[in-house]
């Protein structure tokens, strides 16, 4: 009884419905063919050599020895854009889902690399975000491949070891939020009307900008809330109502 029930805890905090995962692997997918085509745009100018910063400039770490081997590729940042949308457009649909997000991980990766200048904390999130993905099974569900019979889904619910890595990132992502806020403009209250009230800003901030209670009401929201976020996902009663409540508040 005692293993039944620390299995069905264990199911309720860190078991994702396929369904879910699936939902997750096109929306990954989708966000990496839109930040493909927003970075396209300025292609010339941020992923040449004529750009504001040359490709030579652009990879360090350990590997700077595998991107010295690439680069010498002609246009090898055209190549990488093309192939990665592809992979995104194989992953949005589920066909070679495991293979098509292991290719998009390691064009995202790469592009990242291209151009530092360019790069934020969002990229970090979604190249740790298709990391996971690779070890999940997001393709059984609203894919080609199980139109094709490749995969079967054996039961609704899932839950492995990447599970339970992919909650912990969330709390964690939350968490390190939360944190990096403990300054003075989150903790008076008016990080969030400094933002908006930036030079030269835009018409709808300056408007938001006249209400600076409700801002700081807003503030001190963000904030404790971000806090809260690790206790909401891992809330022992009505676990998926009160984590439905979490997602659509954040």
């Amino acid at each position: 009884m005692n293993i039944v029930y620390w299995w069905a805890s264990l199911d309720r905090f860190f078991g994702i419905d396929r369904r879910s995962l699936a939902s997750l692997r096109i929306g990954l997918a989708a966000v990496v063919i839109v930040d493909i085509f927003i970075r396209a745009g300025t292609f010339a100018a941020h992923y040449t050599e004529q750009g504001v910063f040359p490709l030579k400039y652009g990879y360090s770490g350990q590997w700077v020895f595998l991107f010295d081997i690439v680069r010498q590729v002609p246009h090898i940042p055209a190549v990488l854009f093309v192939v990665t949308a592809m992979a995104a457009c194989c992953m949005l649909i589920g066909w070679h889902s495991r293979a098509s997000t292991l290719i998009v991980w390691i064009g995202v990766f790469s592009i990242q690399q291209l151009n530092p200048l360019v790069f934020g904390m969002h990229d970090t999130l979604l190249r740790v975000s298709l990391l996971i993905g690779i070890f999940l099974p997001w393709g059984r569900h609203f894919s080609i491949d199980t139109v094709l019979g490749r995969v079967r889904s054996i039961s609704q619910r899932v839950i492995t070891p990447w599970t339970v890595v992919f909650f912990v990132q969330i709390a964690v992502m939350y968490l390190y939020a939360a944190f990096s806020k403990q300054t003075f403009s989150w903790e008076s209250g008016y990080a969030i009307l400094y933002a908006v009230s930036q030079y030269p800003g835009t018409e709808l901030g300056h408007q938001i900008a006249e209400f600076p209670n409700l801002l700081r009401l807003l503030t001190y929201s963000v904030h404790y809330f971000q806090f809260a976020v690790p206790l909401l996902l891992f809330m022992p009663w009505r676990t998926e109502y009160v984590r439905f409540v979490c997602v659509s508040l954040l």
